[in-house]
């Protein structure tokens, strides 16, 4: 995150500045295969972490991580999609 702005303290109290600050950068879903084919889904909130099926479910998973989920292993492959056509209109 981050912080843009100054607290500084005076006898009367404290006074924040606020300066013009620019928002953070973010990328945003989709974005081409990290498995080099089909499609993968970026977090909006967490740009570093991707839609990933693992064990039947669907998690928002990172490349490593502490959870089973965020595991390395198979990573690119279960981050990417293959897009196709709805089954109705």
């Amino acid at each position: 995150m981050t912080s843009c702005g100054t607290r500084t303290s005076t006898s009367t109290g404290s006074r924040w500045t606020a300066p013009r600050c620019s928002a953070p950068t973010r990328r945003s879903a989709p974005q081409a295969g990290k498995s080099g084919q089909g499609t993968s889904f970026a977090s909006y909130n967490y740009p570093t972490r991707f839609v990933r099926h693992y064990d039947n479910t669907l998690y928002i998973a990172g490349d490593g991580g502490d959870n089973a989920f965020d595991s390395a292993t198979s990573w690119a492959d279960d981050v990417s999609w293959a897009v196709g056509s709805p089954w109705a209109p």
